[in-house]
This record gives C-alpha cells, structure tokens and sequence, in this order.
C-alpha cells in the first residue's frame, strides 16, 4: 500500500475547517457630507461628469481649498425640483 492510497481513505471532514456563518455588513447611516468620488456613486454618473456639473453652477457644492464637497440633503432636494430635461 503506497502513500498515497493512505491519503485517498483517510477521511476529509477532519482536514476542512468548517466556513463560519456569512453575516451582512453593518448598516452605516448615510453620511451628511460628500467628496465628488461619493456624489458620482449616488449619481451613477463618472467623477469628471460631477466636477463638470458644479463648475457650471448646475449642481449644489462649497467649494473647501482645493476640495469640492457636497451636501446629501442640497442634492436630493436638486434631483427633486430639478425638472425633466426636454431631449
């Protein structure tokens, strides 16, 4: 009996370790405040799209030194009156 027939019985429960129960991630509150990266993401639109928006003035933003940051609250109420772009 080789070496290897050995390894083919021996029984392969004893050698898997069990995968411990998945859990969901923890629910975050949505944060107040957000960087262009986070806005795109909401959007579903590119970083370039949301930097292009707020340099018109077309989307709500404070500009902080170098940094645009925006508003989830100013931004949820732009999507809401904002009216339907006639194409």
């Amino acid at each position: 009996m080789s070496e290897s027939d050995i390894f083919d019985e021996a029984p392969t429960d004893l050698w898997i370790r069990p995968t411990p129960p998945s859990r969901p991630p923890p629910l975050l509150p949505p944060v107040d405040v957000l960087n262009a990266n986070e806005v795109a993401a909401l959007l579903r639109v590119g970083r370039k799209t949301v930097y292009d928006a707020a340099g018109r003035g077309h989307m709500p933003h404070r500009r902080l030194g170098k940094r645009l940051v925006f508003s989830r609250a100013a931004l949820l109420d732009w999507l809401a009156c904002k009216p339907a772009s006639k194409e």
